[in-house]
């Protein structure tokens, strides 16, 4: 049974550069019991292990930074959404690699590449 903290009672601090669309690293997600699931309205959804620390709380709000809301959960149900959102992600990064054709010669494309110029 999963508990929701209202939007008000989200983590705020000093604002950060925002990095959506990025998962925390899988070892700090694992470790400290947090997993961001999506972006909206401007907050970071927020999914926290019923024993994380509000230090790692706030280290999610430096990272992200945007706002947090919270969402409360026992630990069988968040390490089973965390396994599930770094297999998805796994497989989304296993399935562009298999997009780059053998025909592809990185080199070639590199080398393609217009020379810096200077702006001045």
């Amino acid at each position: 049974m999963a508990t929701v903290m209202p939007p008000e009672q989200a983590v705020t601090g000093p604002p950060a550069k925002p990095d959506r669309g990025r998962l925390l690293p899988f070892t700090f997600a694992k470790r400290h019991g947090l997993l961001v699931t999506a972006y909206e309205d401007g907050r970071a959804l927020t999914l926290v292990r019923e024993d994380a620390s509000p230090a790692a709380v706030a280290e999610v709000r430096r990272y992200t930074g945007t706002p947090l809301q919270l969402e409360v959960v026992g630990r069988e149900e968040f390490d089973e959404r965390l396994q599930q959102t770094y297999e998805r992600e796994s497989n989304n990064a296993m399935q562009m690699v298999e997009g780059l054709g053998e025909d592809d010669d990185l080199l070639r494309v590199a080398q393609e590449l217009p020379e810096p110029s200077d702006l001045l």
